[in-house]
């Protein structure tokens, strides 16, 4: 049995693979931008040591451990983070906040800054608060650099465009090189019957 060939793809495919290629690349430069509007809006420090935060909103906020990262010119490569232990308390009252694991571990890479999630907080009232963190008693370490941000929603949404984008990308590739590939095999092999398959006899009116 002959298998019937498979017709010559329409140039409109060509079309698609475009435009999903320039929805993966809009999304991507979208991501890379909010990605790097959310670290540049964050309160670097470093520890061991305290700093004060000054919250202008309350709500949630998450706490990153950058192993690369850049601090008014100095330049850190810290390779994992040990034990640390980590405090805020409000400068107004004293209290402490309660401090808890982030919901979901979130990571970046940009601009030289690469940080994890390592904790996450929350405050009802705007202030200044004070971050400390020190090494359990006993041991040593050096300086590492920690990185307050507003939640995690801006590094969350980023990666989310980012894997969007890339998969728009890369499917408009594919869906690119496929109907290029076929639309030459079709070309080369002509749109005549196949070998073995008889021609349909043409029969002029009566």
């Amino acid at each position: 049995m002959v298998e019937k060939p498979k017709g010559k793809p329409g140039r409109w495919r060509y079309g698609l693979a475009i435009a999903l290629m320039l929805v993966g690349t809009f999304a991507f430069l979208l991501a890379f931008e909010v990605l790097k509007t959310t670290t540049e809006d964050m309160v670097q420090v470093i520890v061991p040591g305290e700093s004060t935060i000054t919250v202008e909103e309350p709500g949630d906020f998450t706490i990153f451990y950058e192993s690369q990262s850049t601090v008014d010119g100095r330049v850190f490569s810290t390779g994992d983070l040990p034990g640390i232990n980590i405090e805020i308390r409000s400068n107004a009252t004293g209290e402490p906040v309660s401090i808890k694991k982030p919901s979901a571990t979130t990571s970046y890479s940009l601009g030289g800054r690469s940080g994890q999630s390592i904790a996450a907080f929350s405050v009802q009232e705007t202030g200044d608060y004070t971050l400390a963190a020190a090494y359990p008693e006993g041991a040593e370490g050096t300086e590492r650099v920690l990185a307050v941000g507003s939640g995690s929603g801006g590094v969350g949404r980023a990666l989310v465009a980012g894997g969007i984008g890339m998969a728009a990308f890369l499917a408009g590739l594919v869906i690119g090189l496929r109907t290029f590939f076929r639309r030459r095999k079709a070309k080369r092999n002509g749109d005549g019957p196949t070998a073995g398959q008889a021609a349909e006899p043409f029969h002029t009116p009566a």
